[in-house]
C-alpha cells in the first residue's frame, strides 16, 4: 500500500523543484514516485515535463508514448494527459 504522507511530501517537493527551476532534482523525485506508485499517471506526466525542461526530449517522449499507449488500451478515453495540459 502507498505511503500517503511520504508520497504527498515528495510530490510537493518535486513541484517546488520544478517551479524553482531545479529540474534534475524534480526528475529524481518523480522517478522515485513512479517506481513507488505504479499506475499513477500524473507522476509519469510530470516526469515527462521535467525531462522536457532539461532538454531530454527522448526521455520525455518515451514517458508520453507510454501514457498514450496506456490510454489507447482503455475502453473509455479518459484524456488524462489532455486534462493535465489544459490545466497549465
Amino acid at each position: 500500500m502507498k505511503d500517503f504522507d511520504t508520497s504527498d511530501k515528495s510530490v510537493r517537493l518535486a513541484e517546488r523543484c520544478m517551479k524553482e527551476g531545479r529540474h534534475e532534482e524534480a526528475i529524481e523525485l518523480y522517478r522515485k514516485l513512479v517506481d513507488q506508485n505504479p499506475g499513477e499517471d500524473s507522476h509519469v506526466f510530470h516526469l515527462a515535463l521535467a525531462f522536457k525542461d532539461t532538454g531530454k526530449l527522448d526521455d520525455a517522449v518515451e514517458c508520453l508514448e507510454g501514457l498514450l499507449e496506456k490510454e489507447l488500451k482503455r475502453k473509455v478515453f479518459t484524456g488524462f494527459a489532455y486534462d493535465e495540459l489544459v490545466r497549465r
